[in-house]
């Protein structure tokens, strides 16, 4: 019994001594509240000071560790505002926790896990958290201890009462804070909008806009902010939105608006200022717009490059991959995908790609030089040992002065390079065809033109040595062979056209007289069909730069056919020129016919050689149909055109239209008052009559002329035999020796020597038929009476002193037909059949030289530069089958003076023999009987 008293009593004592301990600690907290209100009340400091004291004042009862203020932000995240130890974390997530603490509920927490940025401290054990709310914000107060465990509910209950101070700390401060600001507000609020003018002026300048808020109601907006914000309907109308971005963005941020020309896109930097906020509006929708293009372009870009057939790799400075393609992949036979090789070095891959070159060190050289010179390359060959010809491109990559990186391309052009190949080796044979061809028309133009000068040089010849009957005969064989000679020349130009090979010769041309030369060929052609030739011509143009064969071909083979197809009306041929700018001209050329026209269907063909309307019209009016061919031919190699209009039995018309270059004529000598002779003319006068010696001694030397004189005709021959002379004026009535004798005597010794004769004229008191016949006799070329006025002696002198004419042919025919035509009008004529035979011969200085350039073993052209090599002065003329646009050049760079083409008529020939032999003086006036040249003013070009 006593025990259980004994017991009950001490379980009452210790229920009594916890009680009074509860009491003490009670009253102990009781005071410490006490302690922190009066605290609050009276504190003047810092949050964090404030916090830190009152936390003190918890610890002695609570015995934590580390304590934190925590308050949640706009972003519903969680930032430190106090605590009393820095190692806390400053910024927390809100995780299910901390939610639950917001939402009112007090969380002891062994668990560590759920608290991350506190369990990666090394102070973690458990926490107790605590709500608050202070002027609609919410924050936690976490008290830590470093034991696991150690919070209970007492602490809870402890704590608990400790949070109102916290809270009422807070709103204190707040309202102090709050305080401040509406004095500092009221002291700024004066020069508020002295400050946002001063900063719109600033920005305005860039383009930025400034929107001022008091809370959350725009107060101003700058000029700027409106005109950036009126597309998406003024800044009043759209500022909630903006200052509910700056909330949630923590005073930065963007907003998108809808516009009519796509999205309104807004950048948006805010400062507050107490209950101002200043908040800076940039437009940067182009911007974005920019740069949703780049990544549009780049995202193209990315999709062109994968589907190129050509390799691509783009490198980085610090040659890394950054871009690569399939290509690149397939090319060099590599395993891994382009998105696998983004990254890796690409010095190695390359690398490992330079043995499947032929040379493998010089690839990896050169890979390195170009890294290394950082310029740009292109179309680099590259060979593959499999056979593959690879080009290779290098592009540096540089934006803004800055050196990003490289691109190397690689393109397969195997097939190319085949095709190249099979290329030139077509090229190589289609030259050598067409120097076959060359050749072939070469040799072909000197042929067929050979045998044909004869033919036509022989019927000329019989014509003159037959009766009238047999003379229309050889009139047929001529006839023929022109027309012979006409087709092969068409032949040929055809077949020139056809290998490429048609040469233009241009040379200062008179328009004018070569088309009225070529049209009045078939004048006697239309007189006997009766139709009416018209010519309507201008009356004055300049020279023009023109191939005058050529043109003349033209117009012959237009003027040809218009007459040919015309049985009655008329031709027309009509010349126009436009100047076309400067010294170039346009030459129109118009001719028309009434004929019988043609049909659209021969129209469309008209131009195709051997083509013509018809069979009946090949039967009716004869032809190859090769002239408008050739023709089409001719003029676009003049850089011309060529149209025609024609309708069936109204007739046709041709126009030619071919640009042209007038240029100046070349320089004439001036014509002088009277004749004067070549410096270098040698005479030898023979008269016993001093006063007439005299007479005739001064005349010849004022013309210029080297004159020796001797008194009697026995002086003839010691005279000839000291010095060569180019004629002799032989007196016939002498003392000792008259002139007939001492010329026959002349003669026989020149003939025994086998001399060239020297001419000797005749001068004679007596006019008498006898006297003239007795001279002609014994080898006198020319007779002239006494007394002879000084004009006609110098003519006389220059008409005599024609040089001898020397051909130089393999050609027996053309030799014979050459000699008789020359010597029948009077020329002293040469003929050799080689060159050996030719420099064996004797040479007079003042000889013409007319060489065939094909002379079997020896090149005609080498015996032209042999002979100027010798100082032959006198004129030299190449004759030649061939095509005289090609052989021209050729002749004159020889030292030749002109070329000639075979065959020549005997007219043709006579006058152009003429016109270089026609005498050793200048023409003195337009009633000299005849054209003389000088042989010194002789050059390597055509005759005037």
């Amino acid at each position: 019994m006593a025990k259980r008293v004994s017991e009950t009593t001490t379980e009452a004592l210790s229920r009594l001594e916890r009680s009074l301990a509860r009491e003490r600690a009670f009253r102990r907290e009781a005071e410490a509240l006490l302690e922190g209100l009066a605290l609050v009340s009276g504190w003047t400091g810092s949050p964090l000071a404030l916090f830190s004291e009152l936390a003190e004042r918890l610890r002695e009862f609570v015995g934590y560790d580390q304590a934190a203020l925590l308050l949640e932000t706009r972003t519903r995240g969680l930032v430190r505002l106090a605590a009393t130890d820095d190692r806390l974390p400053r910024i927390w997530h809100a995780g299910a926790t901390f939610r639950r603490v917001l939402r009112g509920a007090v969380v002891i927490a062994y668990d560590t896990g759920i608290l991350p940025e506190w369990a990666e401290s090394d102070t973690a054990g458990s926490a107790l958290l605590l709500p608050f709310a202070v002027a609609g914000r919410r924050g936690i107060v976490l008290l830590a201890s470093g034991q696991r465990a150690f919070f209970h509910r007492s602490h809870e209950r402890l704590a608990a009462r400790f949070t109102p101070l916290v809270e009422r700390a807070l709103l204190q401060l707040e309202l102090r804070r709050s305080q401040r600001a509406q004095a500092r507000l009221a002291e700024l609020g004066a020069d508020l909008t002295a400050r946002v003018g001063s900063l719109e002026r600033a920005t305005s300048r860039l383009g930025v806009g400034v929107l001022v808020f008091r809370g959350p109601t725009l107060v101003h907006a700058s000029a700027t902010a409106e005109k950036l914000l009126a597309p998406a309907g003024g800044a009043r109308r759209v500022a909630r939105s903006l200052r509910s971005a700056l909330d949630a963005n923590e005073m930065s941020g963007r907003v998108t608006f809808e516009g009519d020309a796509g999205p309104l896109i807004y950048d948006l930097e805010g400062l507050e200022d107490e209950a101002t906020t200043l908040v800076l509006v940039r437009d940067v929708s182009a911007k974005a717009r920019d740069r949703r293009e780049r990544t549009a372009l780049r995202e193209r870009l990315h999709v062109l490059i994968q589907s190129l057939d050509s390799a691509v790799l783009v490198e980085t400075e610090g040659r890394e991959v950054a871009l690569t393609n399939r290509a690149f992949c397939d090319f060099f036979g590599l395993e891994s995908t382009p998105e696998g090789l983004t990254g890796a070095n690409s010095e190695a891959t390359l690398r490992g790609l330079a043995p499947l070159f032929c040379n493998a060190s010089t690839f990896e050289a050169r890979v390195r030089q170009l890294v290394d010179q950082r310029e740009r390359v292109t179309g680099e060959p590259l060979h593959l040992w499999d056979g593959r010809t690879f080009e290779r491109d290098f592009v540096p990559i540089i934006a803004d002065g800055n050196y990003l990186g490289h691109l190397w391309q690689f393109r397969d052009i195997s097939a190319r390079e085949r095709a190249r190949g099979d290329l030139q080796r077509a090229r190589e044979a289609a030259l050598a065809a067409s120097d076959a061809k060359s050749r072939f028309l070469a040799m072909m133009s000197h042929d067929m033109r050979t045998p044909l000068n004869a033919i036509l040089g022989v019927a000329e010849l019989v014509r003159d040595d037959v009766d009238e009957a047999i003379g229309s005969q050889v009139d047929i064989i001529r006839r023929n062979g022109v027309t012979l000679l006409g087709l092969i020349e068409d032949l040929l130009d055809l077949t020139r056209v056809e290998a490429g090979v048609l040469r233009l010769d241009p040379e200062p041309t008179d328009v004018l007289g070569t088309i009225r030369y070529a049209a009045l060929l078939h004048a006697e052609a239309a007189r006997r069909k009766g139709i009416r030739l018209t010519l309507e011509l201008p009356d004055v143009l300049p020279t023009m730069l023109l191939d005058e064969k050529r043109l003349q071909q033209v117009v012959t083979n237009l003027v040809g056919n218009a007459v040919k197809f015309t049985e009655e009306g008329q031709v027309s041929v009509h010349l126009g020129a436009r100047p076309a700018g400067g010294s170039e001209w346009t030459l129109e050329l118009a001719v028309v016919d009434q004929g019988i026209g043609m049909s659209p269907e021969v129209l469309a063909r008209i131009f195709e050689p051997f083509r013509q309307a018809s069979d009946e019209t090949r039967r009716r009016y004869g032809g190859a149909g090769l002239g408008l061919a050739i023709t089409d031919a001719l003029v676009h190699a003049m850089q011309g055109s060529i149209d025609v209009a024609s309708s069936l039995g109204e007739g046709t018309r041709f126009l030619v239209r071919v640009p042209t270059r007038a240029v100046k004529r070349r320089t004439e000598r001036p014509v002088p008052e009277v004749l004067r002779l070549d410096p270098s003319l040698s005479v030898l006068i023979v008269e016993d009559d001093p006063d007439s010696r005299h007479y005739a001694l001064s005349v010849l030397s004022r013309a210029g002329a080297q004159v020796a004189s001797v008194s009697d005709g026995s002086e003839v021959e010691p005279a000839v035999a000291a010095r060569a002379f180019d004629v002799i004026l032989m007196d016939l009535d002498m003392k000792q020796m008259g002139g007939i004798e001492a010329a026959r005597r002349l003669r026989e010794r020149q003939l025994e020597r086998g001399e060239v004769p020297t001419p000797i004229i005749a001068l004679s008191a007596s006019a008498d038929a006898g006297s003239r016949e007795r001279c002609l006799a014994v080898g006198m070329e020319a007779f002239a009476a006494k007394p002879i006025e000084a004009r006609e002696l110098v003519s006389l002198v220059c008409h005599h002193t024609r040089p001898p004419v020397v051909l130089v042919d393999d050609d027996e025919d053309l030799r014979t037909v050459v000699h008789r035509f020359l010597s029948r009008a009077g020329y002293r004529t040469e003929v050799h059949a080689s060159a050996r035979e030719f420099t064996a011969s004797t040479l007079s200085p003042r000889s013409l030289v007319l060489v065939d350039m094909q002379l079997g073993a020896r090149n005609g052209l080498e015996l032209v530069a042999a002979l100027r090599a010798a100082d032959h002065r006198g004129p030299i003329v190449v004759l030649t089958g061939e095509d005289p646009g090609e052989a021209r050049p050729l002749a004159l760079g020889a030292g030749a003076m002109d070329l000639w083409q075979k065959p020549l008529s005997r007219q043709e020939l006579l006058s152009r023999v003429a016109t270089i032999t026609a005498g050793r003086c200048a023409q003195g006036s337009r009633s000299t009987p005849e054209r003389c040249i000088l042989r010194g003013s002789l050059s390597a070009g055509r005759t005037s």
